[in-house]
């Protein structure tokens, strides 16, 4: 899939929970834009190819506030995992804007500069304009 994507100049989105060692290493082969989908040890984007992206789950967690702080804002997206990780009930798309929200108290933003932000990144990796 990934000399697919290569060969095709597409985009990968990598769910990488409990191999981000080898998944880092396998990516390193490929000349591909890479979204590391809900990374759960903020430490993996260390060792991930330069110029992935990374996306931030309503999830509230250590490994959020981490890559908030260490990865490049330009490299970072919101994302629900809907209807996934929500706390006791259903996630729906409309709860990105909770990442939003957390993104803008971290870095010291209003919550339209990163939503802003966010689209143009998500243009950036996937080739569109935001």
């Amino acid at each position: 899939m990934l000399a697919l994507a290569e060969e095709l100049g597409k985009p990968v989105v990598v769910h990488s929970r409990e191999a981000e060692r080898e998944v880092a290493e396998t990516l390193k082969s490929f000349k591909v834009k890479v979204l590391l989908h809900c990374l759960q040890k903020p430490e993996a984007a260390k060792w991930m190819p330069e110029g992935c992206w990374f996306s931030l789950p309503t999830l509230k967690n250590d490994c959020r506030v981490k890559l908030i702080e260490t990865v490049p804002f330009e490299r970072l997206l919101a994302e629900t995992d809907s209807p996934f990780l929500w706390r006791g009930g259903r996630n729906e798309p409309a709860n990105v804007a909770e990442v939003y929200e957390t993104v803008a108290q971290a870095k010291g933003l209003g919550v339209g500069e990163v939503e802003g932000a966010f689209w143009r990144n998500a243009g950036e990796l996937f080739s569109w304009r935001a």
